[in-house]
């Protein structure tokens, strides 16, 4: 489906956190977008968030929202357990989506509403914002040309203590049941690119607990298997003692190695990419604050937002796709590794997927 005409496309957010400081951030950075409404919970905060922003009107309905301002793009920035029935409707109405890492409650549904994007060709995307990084790309490009020769292994280690550990929260982001948790929440992203990275992954093996003492889900030590054999030992904790935080991926290859890393506190713009070669030279170098300002304001996930906004439109438009991002069929994928690594963690079995 596409939308015939030059007019502004107009986006709806439901959502009024990311929603707010993420997508109604990025899409002032996408020419022919137009922010029309946002919808959420509290009224007070809703229009606070508005006038913030620009948006000219405010919702506690999505479907009233939906209903009166008949957008043609929809950003779904809610929950799991909430969003599989807004995405559903919104897709029915042949709306446009932008959906969360998990954009339903449970696989079943998320492969249901991938089927219907498909099916009605709706424009889609998933919200998986490391590949739309300078320094992912690059890794990228490095990892097709042979830089390194080929990929013998790679690890991935993020450890940092999230918001809602550090203040013991009642949140749903801590929550399996909710949608939440250690592996939902944070580390979907990292199925995400790793498959981007390196493949398929062909089997799963995994330990997950909580070091909290809360029930939660903070610990996760996975393996993966890929289709050409390369294995990826991942590492995950979000309940680190207070201190910096580190986000790196280790990639070796059979003449040298590849480091990506985030060692700073800016979660998008402090992250750097290295070549080296067997001696150790560096071949090749990025840097994500070559190419996302320093801005006080602006959060800096809302630059590789920007860039999914920005495909959503194309995609809306029928215009061919400038680059690849994530759509509801790689969150359908993801949603089928998360429960495959919670299966692996309860039966202590390899499970192939």
């Amino acid at each position: 489906m596409s939308i015939v005409g030059h007019r502004p496309l107009k986006l709806a957010i439901v959502g009024t956190m990311f929603g707010a400081y993420g997508v109604a951030a990025a899409a002032r950075q996408v020419e022919g977008m137009e922010v029309i409404a946002i919808c959420g919970k509290d009224p007070e905060k809703t229009a606070a968030r508005a006038k913030e922003y620009n948006i000219p009107r405010t919702y506690t309905s999505w479907r009233t929202m939906l209903d009166e301002m008949q957008p043609d793009l929809c950003a779904i920035i809610t929950p799991p357990h909430a969003s599989g029935e807004i995405c559903a409707e919104a897709l029915a109405r042949g709306i446009g989506v932008m959906v969360e890492k998990l954009p339903a409650g449970d696989r079943l549904q998320t492969q249901q509403l991938a089927a219907l994007a498909e099916q009605k060709n709706i424009a889609n995307v998933a919200d998986y914002i490391y590949p739309q990084l300078h320094t992912f790309r690059a890794v990228q490009d490095w990892l097709q040309d042979g830089r390194i020769g080929a990929t013998l292994s790679a690890r991935v280690d993020w450890l940092f203590e999230s918001y809602d550990v550090r203040k013991k929260s009642d949140s749903w982001k801590l929550w399996p049941d909710q949608g939440g948790g250690l592996v939902a929440f944070f580390l979907s992203h990292v199925l995400y690119y790793c498959e981007y990275l390196f493949g398929h992954a062909t089997t799963v093996q995994a330990h997950v607990e909580d070091k909290t003492g809360r029930g939660g889900e903070t610990l996760a030590i996975i393996l993966l298997k890929t289709t050409s054999g390369i294995p990826i030992h991942i590492n995950g904790c979000n309940a680190m003692p207070p201190g910096d935080p580190e986000h790196r991926i280790t990639i070796l290859g059979e003449r040298g190695k590849i480091i990506i890393q985030n060692p700073g506190a800016n979660p998008m713009r402090d992250f750097t990419a290295e070549c080296f070669d067997g001696n150790g030279n560096c071949l090749a170098a990025a840097a994500e604050k070559d190419y996302i300002p320093d801005d006080k304001i602006t959060d800096s996930r809302a630059w590789p937002v920007a860039r999914l906004l920005q495909n959503l439109h194309e995609q809306a438009c029928g215009q061919p796709e400038s680059f690849y991002v994530p759509h509801l069929r790689d969150a359908a994928r993801v949603h089928q590794l998360v429960d495959a690594v919670r299966s692996s963690n309860q039966t202590q079995e390899v499970v192939h997927v």
